[in-house]
């Protein structure tokens, strides 16, 4: 009885499971389709990074920090139709790219032939609606702004390392500038207990400071236009807990 045990265990048809040696496209093409667009879709929101700087008078420019995570989301758009148009649709709603400031030996600038490598296509770019940029609850003092608070001056040590993440309409050609969205990142919403000349007067400070940044936070008249009226102002900001 044993040896026929064994002679049946023997016969056994092989597992068909994939390998875990065994080359990606081959899992990569037994996956459900469902399966494959949401890992494309995945990485079609991989966090990504520019730097804007000026050339001259009115000349501005853009090159792309981290290319490797670039090349994913082109890649990413580039695979099939059905997970093109879905990532294509979470882009659309909710892209966003980061613009952050960088060392003078990272720059295209000072970097022969770098110009067209690091630059991002226009077709790509016209995919995202928004750029944001981090920057400080509590701002250098950069103006003498009459209606600044007590509080301002006297800081709360519960927002000192709050963090504001700044929004604006990401700078195709022809889009006009302004405040998009302002997330204040703090342990607690400051936002309720101010009133409305407060809000105005803190937006005030923050939309002066992030004026001095880089070009597309600022527009050719100085700072971005924000709402004056306290219902509308206060509908630009957005408290995340940190």
């Amino acid at each position: 009885m044993e040896s026929i045990q064994a002679n049946a265990l023997q016969q056994e048809p092989p597992k068909t499971s994939t390998a875990l040696s065994a080359p990606m496209t081959d899992i990569w093409t037994k996956l459900p389709q469902e399966m494959k667009d949401k890992i494309i879709v995945q990485a079609a929101i991989t966090p990504l990074k520019v730097h804007l700087y000026t050339t001259g008078p009115y000349q501005h420019d853009l090159q792309a920090i981290h290319i490797e995570a670039w090349q994913t989301v082109k890649n990413a758009l580039s695979v099939t139709q059905s997970s093109r148009k879905a990532a294509l649709k979470i882009l659309h709603e909710s892209g966003s790219i980061e613009d952050v400031d960088i060392t003078l030996d990272e720059h295209d600038c000072y970097r022969f032939g770098a110009w067209t490598r690091h630059r991002p296509s226009n077709a790509l770019l016209s995919h995202f609606n928004l750029l944001w940029r981090w920057m400080p609850f509590y701002t250098p003092n950069v103006s003498n702004y009459p209606d600044v608070m007590a509080h301002w001056k006297e800081r709360d040590p519960v927002h000192e390392n709050a963090r504001i993440k700044f929004y604006v309409p990401f700078p195709h050609p022809g889009q006009a500038r302004a405040v998009a969205r302002i997330e204040i990142h703090a342990s607690s919403n400051p936002v309720t207990a101010w009133g409305d000349g407060e809000v105005k007067a803190m937006v005030f400070e923050w939309v002066l400071f992030v004026s001095t940044t880089s070009w597309a936070f600022s527009d050719n008249h100085g700072t971005l236009p924000f709402p004056m009226e306290g219902t509308e102002l206060r509908a630009l900001i957005c408290w995340v807990e940190a």
